[in-house]
Order: C-alpha cells, then sequence, then structure tokens
C-alpha cells in the first residue's frame, strides 16, 4: 500500500523529515493523508489539520493529527503567466510552479474550464483553492497571456548546483571528507533502481529502520565505479525514496532520488548520499 502524493502533500513530507535531527524517513510509501480540515475556532499557530496515517508493515501504525498553516493564494497576486499552448488548470499550475518555485498542482484548485486569449492577447482568471488542497487555501487572480514567456519566468533560479564543490561540511578531524550528495550527482544508478527501494530491516525490535532492497548489489557497483566505501543503512542512517522534485537540491535531470541520511563512517561521514535514477516507465 502507499499513496501518490500531490507536491503539497510532498511538501508535507518534507517538512515532516526536516523536523527531526536526524531525519525521520517520512515518504509516500509508509505515510498516508486524509482530506484536510480548517482548524477548530480560537486555533492559535495553525488554520489546518490533517489525518495522517502510517501504513502497516511499512515502519509506521496508527494516526497522529498534524497541524499546520496552509498556503493563502493571495501569495502570487499580480501574477503574469505566458504561454504559446492552450491553457488548463495544470498548465497553470506548471507555470507558476516554474515562475515561483511554488508546489501548486491542478487538484490544490476547484475545477473549472479556462478559455485562452487570442494570440498576444491576454484575460484574467480567478483560482480557487479546493477545501481538499493539503498545500493552499483563499483564491488569487492572475493574468494569462497568449505569447512567448519571458526566460526569467521559466527559470525560476539562477543558482545552479551541477558544478558546486563536492568538498563541503568539511570536519577538521577528517578534511578529505566529501559531500554524498555532491559526490554522486551525475551518477546514474537506473539499472539499481530495484536495489535502491526502501525495504524495512529489524521486525518489531527497537532497531527497526528503512534500508535499501539490496544493498549488498548498490555496494558492489559501488565499488566497481570507484565510489570509495561508506556503510549501510542503520537505524541512525535510514532512506527515503523521493521525485526529485521533492527535494530542492536534487539533480532534476533524473526523475526519482533515494537518499541515505547522516552516512555513519568513512569519506562520506556525516552527509546524505543521493543515488539519482530513472523511472523507465516515464522515458
Amino acid at each position: 500500500m502507499s499513496a501518490v502524493l500531490t507536491p503539497s502533500g510532498e511538501q508535507l513530507v518534507i517538512l515532516l523529515n526536516e523536523t527531526f535531527t536526524p531525519p525521520t524517513v517520512f515518504n509516500d510509501v509508509n505515510l498516508v493523508f486524509g482530506t484536510p480540515q480548517a482548524a477548530p475556532d480560537g486555533a492559535v499557530g495553525y488554520d489546518t489539520t490533517v489525518d495522517v496515517t502510517g501504513v502497516p508493515g511499512r515502519g509506521y501504525w496508527g494516526d497522529v493529527v498534524l497541524q499546520y498553516t496552509r498556503v493563502p493564494l493571495s501569495n502570487i497576486a499580480g501574477s503574469n503567466i505566458a504561454s504559446l499552448n492552450d491553457f488548463t488548470l495544470d498548465s497553470v499550475a506548471q507555470l507558476l510552479n516554474a515562475q515561483y518555485g511554488t508546489f501548486l498542482d491542478a487538484s490544490d484548485f476547484v475545477p473549472q474550464d479556462i478559455t485562452t486569449p487570442p494570440l498576444l492577447g491576454s484575460a484574467t482568471i480567478t483560482l480557487v483553492a479546493a477545501d481538499t488542497s493539503l498545500g493552499w487555501k483563499g483564491s488569487v487572480d492572475i493574468t494569462i497571456t497568449h505569447d512567448k514567456p519571458h526566460l526569467n519566468t521559466v527559470i525560476a533560479t539562477n543558482r545552479l548546483a551541477t558544478l558546486s564543490d563536492a568538498l563541503t561540511n568539511r570536519n577538521p578531524y577528517y578534511p578529505l571528507q566529501f559531500s554524498g550528495r555532491d559526490y554522486l550527482w551525475k551518477y546514474d544508478f537506473t539499472s539499481y533502481r530495484d536495489a535502491l527501494k526502501p525495504a524495512h530491516y529489524g521486525g518489531t525490535s527497537l532497531f527497526q529502520y528503512t534500508g535499501f532492497t539490496d544493498f549488498t548489489s548498490l555496494s558492489a557497483v559501488c565499488r566497481k565505479i570507484g565510489i570509495p566505501y561508506f556503510p549501510g543503512p542503520q537505524w541512525n542512517s535510514q532512506v527515503g525514496d523521493y521525485a526529485t522534485s521533492q527535494i530542492a537540491d536534487s539533480n532534476k535531470n533524473f526523475d526519482r532520488v533515494a537518499i541515505l541520511y547522516n552516512v555513519q563512517a568513512g569519506i562520506f561521514w556525516q552527509s546524505n548520499m543521493y543515488f539519482h535514477y530513472n523511472v523507465l516507465e516515464n522515458r
């Protein structure tokens, strides 16, 4: 059992993972989100609650109610997006995401048909957040223009990660420490995607954890291609698997990334290792 998360759901998972040190690995395999509800009158510091259920056999069980605040659509008021293609709710969401780095999806909006203006023409449309949206609330008026988009509206950031220094967060007692993310940035592990899948270990013991399905095969191929030694997952160094769109500093040339958090020894200690791969069905 697993859930296909919307971008808003993916953001909630990211926030959950970043809340704890070392990270607690949550993903679309071990969590299912319910329908968000408006917070009760008098609530302080949040405006939304949502029931989250642990998937049995995937590391967690039971339910917990999260309290958080959804993002008002009015934050993107004044937006003007342009495209030479016909406008749909899906294309509007993607264009806004490209321009602002937001996490919108067509499912975040109340359904509506959008009439595309004539070539070089513009129109104003109103976007209304659906009650079921995990991440958004309210409404906003934006302008759509049937024309070529300006380049700065489709490149949300000019800070590129590809050429960043692989030697980061150096420990004075281990001066040759490497960043597991940057060192593995361009490696393609698509052929080993089955080995990368998260798997549960430890049964009901105190030290149960999420690791790789086949760490032996993964470790063997890493040795063959010259990647320095790193220890396998354990209770304080677990594995998560995500769409690269969920992980801000991942290599977006790939579909997904498996992350080994908090490597415990070796030249990558102490960093996270990123194993990028593609979903062949999408290619």
